[in-house]
């Protein structure tokens, strides 16, 4: 039986186009959702352990010392003013797929105004919806003679004492080479 599938699809077009196509995604998540991904696995399940009666868990929850595993996938923003966000930390395993790192830049200077729109909008629904997102996206981008695919999950956190809103987003990526 044959079964459709956009992943199929999208290698019967020339690897040369960047389509920033969306293969899945949940926005938002439900608690039992599950991933391919071990670390969207555990972040998911650290994350609804975690959360609030009144909304997202508490950022001083999360201790890096005891998520080792994570750490080298995440991107870190702050929401500042409401609207924009700046980022605060990048995790090794990510930083080499960008085109720039953006630590210390809010996301529309360090991202094309198309991605920045669907990125933003991601971030803002895990602060309306109070619940973390998850999406598969291929053919991001192109650097290096790269193309990447990703997944990002988003997970939305506040602090009550100061105010600050954050969300740890744990990405994992997978490139393919470009054809000459």
């Amino acid at each position: 039986m044959f079964q459709f599938s956009l992943t199929g699809l999208r290698h019967a077009f020339s690897n040369r186009t960047v389509t920033n196509e969306v293969l899945f995604e949940r926005l938002p998540l439900c608690e039992t959702d599950v991933f391919e991904s071990d670390l969207a696995t555990a972040a998911t399940q650290f994350w609804f352990a975690n959360r609030r009666e009144d909304g997202p868990p508490e950022w001083s929850c999360f201790l890096p010392e005891q998520h080792p595993k994570l750490l080298a996938n995440v991107i870190l923003y702050e929401r500042i003013n409401g609207s924009r966000y700046l980022t605060r930390l990048v995790g090794d395993a990510i930083v080499d797929y960008l085109p720039q790192n953006p630590v210390g830049h809010y996301l529309e200077e360090v991202m094309p105004a198309d991605r920045f729109k669907d990125v933003s909008m991601r971030l803002d629904r895990t602060f309306s919806d109070g619940l973390p997102n998850y999406v598969e996206k291929a053919r991001v981008w192109r650097h290096s003679g790269l193309t990447f695919d990703y997944t990002a999950l988003s997970l939305p956190f506040i602090s009550r004492k100061t105010g600050a809103k954050r969300v740890f987003c744990i990405l994992e990526f997978n490139s393919q080479r470009l054809e000459p």
